[in-house]
């Protein structure tokens, strides 16, 4: 995350989201009943909105040399992944929020904004639509 001149806030771009998580722990998601997936995607959610709160007000505080220097960090992506791994000893929620939220706060926007988009696809991926065409010619 990084703020520009106008002090809007910025994330950086990771193309496949789904890598911030490790093959466990995609497994599980993929495995997930719509209701617990729903659940998990709500919380995302809401934690994405709130380090977006968290960021805007960090933007609004900064001073003007301050702000000159956040230009260090556009389009940074040093992290490595995956960033986010299994850990059998919680349940998969409390997993996935402790450690985005165990994040350094620079990182935490990013990997909320992607975990919540990752998670989604790898949703997407393990339960691919219907298609009905193909149903009513069979008929």
């Amino acid at each position: 995350m990084w703020v520009d001149e106008s002090r809007t806030v910025n994330v950086a771009m990771i193309p496949r989201p789904w890598e911030l998580f490790d093959g466990v722990l995609r497994h599980e998601i993929e495995a997930l009943g719509v209701s617990e997936a729903d659940a998990i995607g709500r919380r995302l959610f809401e934690l994405r909105q709130k380090e977006m709160s968290l960021a805007q007000e960090y933007a609004a505080k900064l001073t003007s040399e301050q702000l000159s220097t956040e230009s260090r960090y556009e389009g940074d992506t040093s992290m490595s992944f995956p960033v986010i791994t299994r850990s059998a000893d919680s349940e998969l929620v409390d997993d996935l929020m402790s450690q985005i939220q165990a994040l350094d706060s620079r990182w935490r926007l990013d990997v909320a904004v992607y975990a919540e988009e990752g998670f989604d696809a790898v949703r997407a991926g393990a339960h691919k639509p219907r298609s009905w065409f193909r149903w009513f010619r069979r008929q």
